[in-house]
């Protein structure tokens, strides 16, 4: 029986999912009040204090009545402890401790004199901490929790959020300063709020803000276990990103680590490849000079002092201006595993990534110059064996840079002797803006789940947990725009990225749908209403945002950067420009798409045969990334009977249909949020439905005008005329 619903009071989104209001369901929370009366913390740790706090604080919510910590155990305690402790052995079998790591955890059912008790053992501090936020989210979401049977670990040892942050609070993530006509406008929500404002107040460090451990928590709840605190850009157009390796800035980090501590996230730093040279003025950085390898050495040494559990570098090299190991004529492996040689003693990582296009490519044949989709294949593939064992290749999940509709990279089938994560993303640059829902799980799980046909039936999340190939490391990486406004992400459905991102590295196996229903249950509550209209509007987000700007999976990216004239006043830093990207979608006056078989750039023999036959004919490839492989005529009929032409049409105008129909959806649910998160996201539906139209009435107005086919439902139309920013513009 589910209670008469109510609007809970006005939130501003600062606790995440991480809510726990009293169980709406009456006979779920007499069940709760029956099992669940006391807390007993076995032992001593700042893991074991954070988690029992985390219960005392959630259960109490959840029950609506206090549920104390006690030191003696009895029936309707909720007993946490290390899976080593003598009580928790006593009361869960042993072969359901044996294994668990660091970060593994049970969270089970156990008869105790007069009734049952529930264990939450941990492999260690880190498995402590997730069990106890898998417990609370069970409550928060109303499933039984009378007889638990649960035992988890994590798929891969990595999982990380990178955080695109400079030190400079004057500059974007390029190294522009913001409001230049080199880079993007400072992001401004509807509210005015500052968009780009970096989480960490490094003026203020090492004095530590409460957001610092309230972020720890998130991150936890979520199974992630790493933060990147700072941009992969470090020293380029006059960024200082590198300063964080000096004594002042390693006095910050520690204390920003011990912030991180008791929840197990560790955190980790982005590094310039020409540090010695920034910070100490040495003559070179050769990663086979033996004094380059020394200052890196005892740089470790001084890390590793001060934050015991650092956890290793992020690497940008020889791409986009930042350095690297090619000015002295050496290979991305030197570089890296010079920096892991002075990281192994300590336990740290190097986290090499694999985004390297451009300059670097300019001893390469044309063809390979002339097809950014084959370049990191084709830099690092001839490098595979190379790495050292604390290397990891961070390798974007797809071959061009962050799209929407673009193929898995081939480097995940190609490098078996070497350790692979995958880097996704969660930030508004390919919709023009932060106001856009774009709930990427879908897609996340398309990818983890595709078939390299590299060994037997091995598929993308068995490589990047290191299983397929017995690699020692692996994992995944997410940028995201996590900020200092009060919802954390700027537009709230946001939000449900980041869970998402953290439950499917944690297992890669749960269904999408069931990790969506978890977040929204947890964050707007268990009207089923509710559940059932914000579940159907995340899901359908994904496939919407990349109707509009590639349909068919044309492009990447379809949009230009910059202040010109024609940018929309009502956007900040891109806007779409098909007409300047011409090399990107391949569109001329017979067709569109690019041919990347093996008659056109090559791109498609990166792949082993088996993935490869799926792409090579357009009557097989993916209908979403079928003009990414194939260049087509207009008119060529696809397996539906339409044409390329009204296909794309087609799709642009459904697109704003759904994004409509998704307003209306939420606007349906206005009497069952409270007041304040419902019109936040309303505002940014709406915003999103302009948007959506300027991408449809650009697109079509462009490829009318290349083809000479219009629309045969008589849509198309002249895109709207584009003012040039002013002042307020973005309110």
């Amino acid at each position: 029986m589910v209670a008469a619903r109510g609007v809970a009071p006005a939130e501003n989104g600062y606790q995440m999912w991480l809510r726990y209001p009293m169980a709406a369901d009456g006979n779920r929370l007499a069940e709760y009040r029956r099992v669940i009366r006391n807390l007993v913390g076995d032992g001593t740790s700042p893991a074991l204090e954070a988690a029992c706090q985390e219960l005392t604080t959630g259960l109490s919510g959840v029950l609506g009545r206090p549920v104390p910590k006690v030191q003696a155990p009895a029936a309707g305690s909720v007993i946490v402890g290390n899976a080593r402790s003598a009580l928790i052995q006593k009361l869960v079998p042993a072969r359901e401790l044996q294994g668990l790591g660091s970060e593994g955890y049970v969270v089970r059912t156990v008869p105790l004199a007069g009734g049952t008790a529930t264990v939450i053992a941990g492999g260690g501090g880190p498995g402590i901490v997730c069990g106890a936020f898998h417990l609370l989210r069970l409550a928060q979401t109303q499933a039984p929790l009378s007889q638990l049977q649960i035992r988890q670990l994590p798929a891969a040892p990595l999982r990380l959020v990178n955080h695109w942050d400079n030190l400079d609070p004057d500059r974007d993530t390029n190294g522009y300063p913001i409001g230049s006509r080199s880079g993007p406008k400072t992001k401004q929500t509807p509210d005015g709020e500052l968009r780009n404002k970096s989480l960490w107040k490094w003026d203020e460090l090492p004095s530590l803000n409460p957001r610092y451990r309230d972020y720890a928590r998130i991150l936890a709840s979520a199974g992630i276990n790493g933060v990147v605190v700072n941009n992969v850009n470090v020293s380029k157009h006059g960024l200082t990103g590198w300063r964080l390796l000096t004594a002042p800035y390693i006095r910050k980090l520690a204390a920003l680590a011990g912030s991180f501590r008791p929840y197990g996230v560790r955190l980790h730093i982005s590094v310039s490849f020409n540090s010695p040279i920034l910070i100490d003025q040495l003559k070179t950085a050769d990663p086979l000079d033996p004094e380059v390898r020394r200052w890196w050495a005892r740089k470790a040494d001084e890390l590793y002092a001060a934050i015991p559990d650092f956890g290793g570098f992020l690497v940008k090299a020889d791409s986009e201006q930042e350095p690297g190991p090619a000015a002295y004529h050496r290979t991305h492996a030197q570089g890296a595993n010079m920096l892991a040689e002075a990281l192994k003693p300590h336990g740290g990582v190097v986290m090499w990534r694999a985004f390297v296009y451009g300059s670097t490519m300019k001893d390469f044949p044309r063809e390979v110059r002339a097809d950014r989709a084959r370049q990191a294949y084709d830099f690092f593939h001839s490098q595979d064996g190379q790495f050292a064992d604390n290397v990891v290749l961070q390798v974007k999940h797809g071959p061009i840079d962050f799209q929407l509709r673009e193929p898995v990279s081939p480097l995940f089938g190609g490098m078996p002797r070497t350790n692979l994560m995958i880097e996704g993303f969660d930030y508004w640059a390919p919709t023009g803006r932060d106001a856009a829902v774009c709930y990427l799980a879908p897609m996340w799980k398309r990818i983890l789940d595709f078939d390299t046909g590299a060994k037997g039936p091995g598929s993308v999340k068995r490589i990047v947990s290191g299983e397929l190939n017995n690699r020692p490391l692996g994992g995944s990486a997410a940028v995201i725009t996590v900020g200092d406004v009060p919802n954390w992400t700027g537009m709230l459905l946001h939000q449900a990225n980041i869970y998402a991102y953290g439950r499917l590295s944690w297992n890669p196996d749960t269904p999408v749908e069931e990790i969506t229903e978890e977040w929204v249950r947890m964050t707007f509550g268990n009207d089923p209403q509710v559940v059932r209209t914000v579940s159907g509007l995340l899901l359908d987000s994904w496939s919407i945002v990349a109707d509009y700007t590639a349909p068919l999976g044309v492009g990447g990216p379809l949009y230009g950067r910059g202040d010109p004239p024609t940018a929309p006043a009502t956007w900040s830093g891109v806007w779409p420009s098909p007409e300047t990207r011409t090399k990107n979608h391949g569109a001329d006056k017979k067709g569109v798409g690019i041919d990347r078989t093996a008659k056109g750039t090559g791109y498609i023999l990166q792949y082993p045969v088996p993935a490869r036959a799926a792409f090579e004919s357009p009557e097989t490839c993916p209908i979403d990334q079928l003009l990414f492989f194939h260049h087509l005529p207009y008119t060529y009929r696809l397996a539906s009977g339409v044409t390329v032409i009204q296909s794309l049409y087609d799709r642009l105008y459904s697109s704003v249909e759904r994004l409509d129909a998704a307003y209306r959806a939420w606007e349906g649910l206005k009497d069952r949020i409270d007041a304040e998160r419902h019109r936040h996201v309303l505002d940014r539906l709406r915003m999103q439905l302009e948007d959506a139209k300027v991408w449809r009435d650009v697109m079509t107005k462009y490829f009318l005008a290349l083809s000479g086919i219009p629309d045969c439902k008589a849509r198309t139309r002249a895109a709207p005329a584009i003012q040039k920013k002013t002042a307020g513009a973005n309110r």
